[in-house]
């Protein structure tokens, strides 16, 4: 950035009323410079720049983003019963101890 945010907070009309022309063409330049340059760094995203694309906004992803990874029926969440988990390692216990 050619202005800091220190110098863009100086400028009012009182300001620019009181620079020449070759002094506001020059601030126009630097402030046009500056536009640009922001407008770039807004318009990146994952696939123009070095930024992974799990740094997309949630909205902006696909479906494809959102179901990756998952199983079973899209929009249902995986739920497995405390109890049942509980009763299984008891099973997966008793049938370790049998074996020994």
């Amino acid at each position: 950035m050619h202005l800091n945010d220190h110098s863009l907070r100086q400028i009012d009309d009182n300001y620019l009323r009181s620079l020449g022309t070759e002094e506001l063409r020059g601030l126009s330049l630097r402030l046009l410079a500056d536009l640009k340059e922001a407008r770039e760094q807004l318009n990146q995203g994952p696939t123009n720049s070095s930024r992974p694309p799990s740094s997309r906004a949630p909205w902006a992803r696909g479906e494809r983003a959102e179901t990756a990874g998952r199983k079973g029926k899209r929009g249902q969440a995986r739920f497995i019963p405390i109890a049942l988990t509980k009763a299984c390692s008891r099973r997966a216990t008793r049938a370790a101890d049998a074996n020994r």
